[in-house]
């Protein structure tokens, strides 16, 4: 969240975007082949575990972000990793990779944090060092009013990314089933086939 300062709120979600240079800013090799992503690791920040609820990584074809703070999707209409309590982070065999830079695979991403400022049950995770640990597109979300009206608390939560320049035998990928994005609002899904 690259020392993002947490509304007094009672839960807000928060957009950070990482385009394909802010990556390559950050150490990822600058290439146009193909990257396989062979892990991700959850970074909560020491002392902010009460306060990062989730959070949600979409991933986008395009390199590029939306940093205008208009409230649009932008393209990152892939899921690429979730993580919630409890979850320790994500390694794949030696064999399966998901897709980065190259023609095809991920070039950039949005990283919704889901912060709860009133949470008063930590969460056990120490970290250091992260990539896509930086804020950019910035975008509220604040229906409800922070009870206890804490002040000051400064985040830079994210998540470690994993990759190499060796080819993977099989590319994953994630299938949504259902409205993962909430997308119909409340209408009627019907009765189906």
């Amino acid at each position: 969240a690259g020392n993002f300062t947490i509304p007094e709120e009672d839960t807000i979600y928060q957009r950070f975007c990482f385009s394909r240079n802010d990556m390559i800013g950050q150490g990822l090799l600058n290439t146009t082949d193909m990257l396989n992503i062979v892990g991700w690791e959850p970074v909560v920040q020491s002392g902010n575990e009460a306060f990062v609820h989730h959070y949600v990584l979409m991933a986008s074809t395009q390199p590029n972000c939306n940093n205008t703070g208009a409230d649009e999707d932008f393209d990152f209409s892939e899921m690429a990793y979730v993580w919630a309590p409890g979850e320790s982070g994500l390694a794949f065999p030696d064999f399966l990779g998901v897709p980065l830079f190259g023609d095809s695979g991920f070039q950039a991403f949005e990283m919704e944090i889901h912060y709860n400022v009133s949470n008063t049950l930590p969460i056990p995770l120490v970290s250091t060092n992260c990539l896509l640990c930086s804020s950019f597109n910035c975008r509220l979300h604040n229906p409800f009013q922070n009870p206890t009206l804490q002040q000051g608390v400064i985040d830079s939560s994210g998540v470690r990314m994993y990759w190499t320049t060796q080819p993977r035998e099989q590319q994953v990928g994630i299938m949504s089933v259902g409205d993962p994005q909430v997308g119909l609002f409340g209408q009627t899904v019907g009765t189906g086939i």
